[in-house]
Order: C-alpha cells, then structure tokens, then sequence
C-alpha cells in the first residue's frame, strides 16, 4: 500500500472524558471538566508505507468478500503497580444501539435493564416495539454478524455469577429477537466478542481478574456452539507475569470469517513496577481446525512517541475485512514517558496496517505530535472505529481527538481537555 488518502471532518463532541491509555505508579487520575466545540475540515495524505513485515505465509487463501464489520475501542489501562489494566467489561458501556435492518431502515435499540425498545424508521414515521428480557444485562458489545444478523451481548446482573445474555435477531425486517442465557466463557476479563454463522459465538479472554499477583495471563480463543453451555477453548498466547518484564496482549479486537477467528491485539511488556517497556501489534489467525499462527505487523511509532522512546505501538486495534477478504487493521502509536510522579502513556495518531502479498503494508491517516516533540498540551485519538468497504476501495474511520492541557496523566488540578469526534473518509491505494 503506498498510500492512502484521507479527507476528514468533525463532527459532534463526546462527554468530556479522558481516556487514554496509561500506566501509573499512582492511583491519581484526572478527568477533565469541560470540553470546547471546534468544526473543521481538512485534507491528509497518508506517508509513504514502512517495509513489509516478515512473510509467514498464514494470512495467504482469504475468502471471497464478507460484510463489513466494525469493533469497539478496548484500551486498558494501568492503575497501580502489579494490577492488571482495567478490562472493557468494568468500563462505561452504551445503552442505546443503532443498525440498519435489510431494507435499509435505521434501528435504534434502547437497552433497558429487563428489555430492549426497538425503534425503527419507516417512511418518516418512528415505531416502537419492545422485547423482554429473561435476565436484566448490562450491554458489553453490539454488532452485525457475519451471519447478517444483529447481535447483542451484555453481562447478566442481579443474578448468579458467570452468565451471559446473548440476544440477535435477523437482519429482515421487523424480526423478532431471540434471547439466550449462556455461560461466561472463563472467570477472568473477556476481551473481545464476536458472532460466527449459525448462532457460534467466539470470544477472546483471560482467566484473572487484578488486582493479583501471580496473574494468570495467558489469553485464550473460546468457542460457544449453537445449543450448548461449556466453551471450547484454544490457547493462542501464553503470557508471563514476573520478572524481568510482564508480557501478555492487552487491547484486542476479533473478526470472524469462515470459522476462522483474526485476531489483533496489543502485545504489552512492562517492568514489575506496571510501567510499558515495549508494545507492538500482533495479528493471529485460528483456524477452526488447524493451529494458531501469528505475525507481528509493527514494533515502533511513525515518530509520535514520547521521552521513553519509539517502541510502543498497537494500541486500541480494529480488524476487518474488505473487499475481496483483505485484512485491515486500524491501530494506535503510544506516546510514553515519566515524570516525578510515574509513568505516562497517551494514545494517538491513526494508522492502517493492510495485508498484501509479501507482508503488511502500513500507512498514516493522521499526524499528530507525541510528548517528547510537543510536552503540552498532549495531543492523541481514542476509540477509534474502522468500516472497509466490501465493494471497493473505500473506508471510514471514526476516532475522538483530543487535546489535554497538561504535561502529565497524574494531576489533581482538572485540567481542560478538549474533544473532537473526527470521522475520516479515504480509498485504498492497493487493489481490492
């Protein structure tokens, strides 16, 4: 890919939320008080593609075209030394879903605790439909499947630990939801979620929940078929927790095709004290019935970086599909460095990382400056979104960008961040 290019444009702000990735010696942690409204729009052209990574040769044999699907950012965070990030179940999740049903009608999906409020658009005019629950949930993930159809799933409460409501409905209109009380596939965080043809549901996660020390940090496949309890499990990365350094994947994202499970994820190596050492981005492919193979797409930045050096990225993946089965992966750099008070860490300046023949080929959609070239205010984008298109060259990205008035993550006097929900259109330079 040699280049790919972008116009971009902003849209409405989000809460006014800090949500870098970050690695902290301390408790302290700061959220901004307020935001300011900015509306701009602008042209980027993507640098020129880093060398392809190693060839392997398991990415090779993609099938025809599937749909576009689209994963929901899980950056983890470090708390204190010797914790475990803060995993995507224990955060802020959305209660209100939205997707279009097979006649391109918008559906918006309100999660209440025992039921979900179906509002659909048809010809101007809103209706509403409800659905009860047989357990109230707490939403985690939303998504379209390969299956077309739509699919929630959410943690029970108020019941019996280690329980999942899993709810999904055809993508024809006016279908009904069909709702299932499965079990949770381990003890520990689950990572990533993902629905698979015929009612399977796939999962990456882990088996400790931190704080904890040993940790058990080995991360695993599970699969859930159609009509059963017990998960099958598959163990694609063994972690280390100890000395020298703490290794395991900590951000993820899952796409699944043709019962084969991508997975992108952040592989994180930190000292005992909690601070990154290193990060880089990792793609493994596990097919149904052969072993688990993995690549390593990228280990530096493309310069956005801080005083701790260029070895950390891979933040915050997305994996797709685009035409033809060409794998995608949206990604972040990482700015790190320390101050008197620890260890920092912010996320940003977007990239896309896209297999073609010979490796990976790597290009930027923004350029944002690190700590170590700009100390204040810090710059960077989180929870960035990806949708390739399925029939062309074409894709979407959505990210919030943000500007914190501080030169440190660990600070008690509130400082103002400011906050952008940018969406970013561009085409493929590489046939697809």
């Amino acid at each position: 890919m040699s280049e790919a290019e972008t116009e971009s444009e902003s849209e409405a702000e989000p809460e006014p939320e800090s949500d870098s990735e970050s690695e902290s010696e301390a408790e302290a942690e700061a959220e901004p008080e307020s935001e300011s409204e900015t509306e701009s729009e602008s042209e980027t052209e993507a640098k020129p593609d880093s060398p392809p990574a190693s060839e392997t040769g398991c990415m090779r044999g993609c099938s025809p075209r599937c749909r576009s699907l689209c994963a929901r950012l899980r950056t983890p965070r470090h708390r204190a030394a010797r914790r475990l990030p803060d995993w995507p179940h224990t955060r802020r999740t959305p209660s209100v879903v939205f997707f279009q049903d097979a006649d391109c009608r918008p559906v918006v999906v309100v999660v209440q605790p025992r039921s979900l409020r179906e509002h659909t658009r048809s010809e101007g005019t809103w209706s509403m439909r409800e659905f009860m629950l047989p357990a109230a949930g707490v939403l985690l993930q939303s998504a379209t499947g390969v299956d077309e159809a739509h699919h929630r799933i959410g943690w029970e409460s108020g019941g019996p630990p280690g329980r999942v409501v899993h709810a999904s409905r055809p993508s024809a209109p006016d279908s009904a939801w069909t709702v299932r009380l499965v079990d949770d596939p381990g003890p520990g965080p689950v990572l990533a979620w993902a629905a698979a043809i015929g009612g399977r549901l796939m999962a990456v996660f882990q088996k400790t929940t931190g704080p904890c020390d040993p940790c058990d940090v080995d991360t695993y496949l599970g699969v859930l078929e159609p009509g059963t309890m017990s998960w099958r499990e598959r163990l694609p990365q063994r972690g280390t927790w100890g000395a020298p350094n703490d290794s395991f994947i900590g951000s993820v994202s899952l796409l699944v095709r043709d019962g084969t499970a991508y997975v992108a994820a952040q592989w994180r190596e930190s000292v005992v004290t909690g601070s990154l050492s290193s990060s880089e981005l990792r793609v493994y492919v596990a097919p149904d019935d052969m072993d688990v193979c993995m690549e390593t797409v990228t280990s530096t930045s493309d310069m956005y970086a801080g005083t701790d050096g260029m070895q950390f990225t891979g933040a915050s993946p997305v994996i797709a599909a685009g035409t033809a089965g060409r794998l995608h992966v949206l990604f972040l750099d990482i700015a790190a460095w320390h101050t008197a008070d620890g260890a920092n860490a912010v996320t940003g300046q977007l990239r896309l990382a896209t297999r073609a023949q010979g490796g990976w080929r790597i290009a930027q959609l923004t350029e944002q400056r690190g700590q170590a070239a700009m100390p204040r205010p810090l710059e960077g984008f989180v929870r960035p979104s990806f949708v390739p298109s399925t029939h062309g060259r074409q894709f979407i990205v959505a990210a919030i960008r943000q500007a914190w008035d501080t030169g440190t993550i660990d600070n008690l006097d509130s400082p103002e961040a400011r906050l952008e929900l940018v969406t970013l259109r561009g085409h493929f330079a590489l046939p697809d």
